[in-house]
C-alpha cells in the first residue's frame, strides 16, 4: 500500500471509531439502560427470562467496550507507525507493517479451550484466533446487534405487556358490569380469568418476557369469555324484545279477531254462502284465551332467569300467534269483500233504476218485473249475491 492509501484508510477507520463511541455512549441514554445499570453495570429489578436475557446483553456489552479498546490500540499503533514514516522518502517495510496491522491478521481474539475430544499431544491446549481489525468490526457488529435488540425488544416487550394487560382488563371490567346476572359456569369462567389478569400484572412487572408468552392464552381466555357472555345478555334482551313483541302480537290479535268475529257475524246475516271448508272462518275464542294463558306462563318463566326455555317457548308462541292471525285477517278480508260487493251491487241497481227513469222507461213492464225480483232478493236474510248479481246484469243488459 502506498502512503496516500495508507493515510486514507486510517481516517475511515477514525470515522469509524468516532461512530461507535457515539453509538455506545447513546446506550447510556436509553431509560432501559439506565433501570438496568447500576454503577457497574449489573441487571436489576428482572427476575426469570427476563433476567437472564438482559445478564446476557450486559455482558455483550460489557465486551464491546473490551473490543473496541482493543480495535483502538491496534489503529494507534498503525497511525504511530504512520507518524515515523517519511513523507519524502517512506520505508517500504514500515508501509508495509502498516498495512498488516490494518488489513492482516492483527488482532487476537480471546483464546478457548480446545475441546478434549479435538486436543493433540503435541498442540496447545488453548487455541489462540487472530483477525483482522475488519473481520473484528464484524463480530462487534454482531455484538451490538444483539445488545441493541435485546434492549429495545424488552422495551417493547413491556410496553406492549401494558397496553394489552390495559386493554384485558377494561374488558374484563366490561363483561362485569353487565346487568343481567350471570350464569354459575360463566361467574366462575370470569372470576378465573381476573385471578390470571392479576397474576400476570405481577409477572409483567419482574419477568416481562416470560408475561408475553402467557399473556395471549389470557388474551384468547377473555374473548371466549366476552364473546359468551355477550351472547347471554344479547340473547335476553332478545327475548325481552321478543316478549315486548309478544304482547304487542296479542294485542292486534285481540283486534283483528274481534274484527273477524264482527265481519262474520254481518256476513252472516247479509249474504248467503256454501257452508263448506273453503269459506274462511275467524279463529275459536278458546284459542286466542289459550294463547293469552300461554303468553303469561312464558313472562313467569323470563322472570326466573330461564332464557333458554323461554326463547323456545317464544318462538313456538310467535308462530301459533302468527297463524291465528292470518287465519283471522283470511277470515275478516273475504267477509269485508263481500259485504262491500254488497253494497257496490245495490248501489249500481241503484244507479240503473235512476237512469231508467231519466230516460222514462222506468215503468216499462221488463224493467219493472226485474227490479221488484232484485228488490225481493236483497230484502232477503241473507242475500243470495250471486243472484243478485246475475239478475242486476240483465236489468243493465234490458236498459241499455
Amino acid at each position: 500500500m502506498s502512503s496516500a492509501e495508507i493515510d486514507a484508510e486510517l481516517a475511515e477507520w477514525q470515522d469509524r471509531e468516532n461512530l461507535i463511541e457515539a453509538n455506545l455512549n447513546s446506550f447510556a441514554g436509553l431509560p432501559i439502560f439506565q433501570r438496568l445499570t447500576s454503577g457497574g453495570g449489573r441487571p436489576v429489578s428482572f427476575t426469570g427470562q427476563t433476567q437472564q436475557r438482559i445478564a446476557a446483553a450486559m455482558e455483550v456489552f460489557r465486551e464491546l467496550r473490551e473490543q473496541q479498546v482493543v480495535l483502538s490500540a491496534t489503529l494507534k499503533r498503525a497511525r504511530g507507525l504512520r507518524a515515523t514514516v517519511s513523507r519524502l522518502m517512506p520505508a517500504r517495510h514500515t508501509l508495509d507493517e502498516i498495512a498488516q496491522i490494518l488489513n492482516g491478521s492483527s488482532i487476537e481474539l480471546q483464546s478457548s479451550p480446545t475441546p478434549p475430544a479435538r486436543r493433540e499431544l503435541l498442540r496447545d491446549v488453548a487455541q489462540t484466533v487472530r483477525v483482522s481489525p475488519g473481520r473484528f468490526l464484524e463480530v462487534m457488529l454482531d455484538s451490538f446487534r444483539f445488545v441493541r435488540d435485546t434492549l429495545v425488544g424488552l422495551e417493547s416487550t413491556e410496553q406492549q405487556n401494558a397496553e394489552v394487560l390495559e386493554s384485558l382488563r377494561s374488558e374484563l371490567s366490561r363483561v362485569r358490569e353487565k346487568p343481567d346476572p350471570l350464569e354459575p359456569r360463566l361467574s366462575s369462567d370470569l372470576e378465573s380469568a381476573q385471578r390470571l389478569h392479576s397474576e400476570l400484572s405481577v409477572l409483567a412487572a419482574h419477568d416481562p418476557l416470560a408475561a408475553a408468552e402467557r399473556i395471549p392464552g389470557l388474551a384468547v381466555q377473555i374473548k371466549q369469555l366476552a364473546q359468551t357472555v355477550d351472547a347471554f345478555a344479547g340473547n335476553r334482551r332478545e327475548i325481552e324484545d321478543r316478549l315486548a313483541e309478544s304482547a304487542s302480537l296479542m294485542e292486534q290479535l285481540r283486534g283483528l279477531h274481534d274484527r273477524a268475529n264482527r265481519s262474520f257475524a254481518e256476513r252472516e246475516l247479509k249474504i248467503q254462502f256454501p257452508r263448506d271448508a273453503s269459506v274462511p272462518h275467524p279463529s275459536g275464542d278458546n284459542a286466542v284465551e289459550t294463547l293469552e294463558s300461554w303468553l303469561s306462563k312464558l313472562r313467569a318463566t323470563v322472570r326466573k332467569g330461564e332464557s333458554v326455555p323461554a326463547g323456545i317457548g317464544l318462538k313456538k308462541w310467535m308462530d301459533s300467534a302468527e297463524m291465528l292471525l292470518a287465519k283471522d285477517r283470511r277470515s275478516a278480508e273475504a267477509d269485508e269483500a263481500a259485504l262491500r260487493a254488497r253494497r257496490e251491487l245495490r248501489g249500481l241497481f241503484d244507479a240503473l233504476q235512476a237512469k231508467a227513469a231519466n230516460l222514462g222507461r222506468a215503468e216499462e213492464a221488463g224493467l219493472v218485473a226485474l227490479g221488484g225480483e232484485i228488490a225481493q232478493m236483497f230484502s232477503r236474510r241473507p242475500t243470495p249475491l250471486d243472484q243478485v248479481r246475475e239478475l242486476v246484469a240483465r236489468y243493465q243488459e234490458r236498459l241499455v
